[in-house]
């Protein structure tokens, strides 16, 4: 009976031995497995964060004009389609480059993507909002997408900041004539009148033939 207890124990020490050696070993992998990550996070924690987005900054610059290059390169070869994704790519990771969104947005209007060129253009303004001419061609793309109120703000906000630029008072006249507002149009062409330069208008009117007046009431008719 003894000789059967201590073989008993005996076994009992051996499978606690073996469990707590299971454990430690289980334990031994699952650290060494966290002690690179841990170094590496602390490495991290030691760097200059600047440092770390402006190393971002350098890659998503050189994508960015990679794809920009691609989409021009397929462009010139013909695949629309994918040149107009290479664009999309490039203008998406390169939404803080203001020259990006430019010729992502000249892309996309000569291929009469206008909300793809809207998206542009309100980047470009985001990063540059004191420029007039962005506004212009922001209001240019809704026109012809024909969001015609919403291209009229955004003349405004051109004529606001440049206000000696004529086109601007132009083609927010025609878009008037688009809306049928001729209320509006009327009250536009007065506050032309008030600008000395109301004759220049008229000749750039007059110059341009699609352009032909500002106000083009329907003439009534006597039958």
């Amino acid at each position: 009976g003894f000789t059967f207890a201590f073989v008993r124990v005996g076994d009992y020490l051996v499978e606690l031995l073996s469990k707590r050696l299971r454990y430690a070993l289980i334990f031994i992998a699952i650290a060494v497995y966290l002690l690179p990550i841990s170094l590496i996070a602390a490495n991290y924690r030691e760097m200059d964060l600047s440092e770390i987005k402006n190393e971002f900054k350098i890659k998503e610059y050189t994508y960015a004009f990679y794809m920009l290059d691609q989409g021009k390169k397929l462009d010139s070869q013909g695949k629309k389609r994918r040149a107009c994704l290479a664009f999309d790519d490039a203008s998406k990771v390169g939404h803080y480059l203001e020259w990006l969104q430019l010729e992502a947005a000249e892309f996309n209007m000569n291929n009469k993507r206008y909300y793809e060129a809207q998206l542009n253009y309100q980047r470009a303004i985001k990063l540059n909002p004191g420029t007039a001419d962005h506004y212009a061609k922001l209001a240019y793309a809704l026109e012809l997408a024909y969001e015609l109120e919403s291209a009229v703000s955004n003349y405004k906000k051109a004529m606001e900041l440049s206000p000696e630029t004529i086109d601007n008072y132009i083609n927010l006249g025609l878009v008037y004539n688009k809306l049928k507002d001729y209320n509006r149009s009327e009250e536009h062409t007065s506050e032309l009148q008030s600008h000395s330069f109301i004759s220049y208008v008229v000749f750039g009117l007059k110059k341009k033939k699609q352009r032909r007046t500002l106000i083009q009431k329907p003439e009534s008719t006597n039958e």
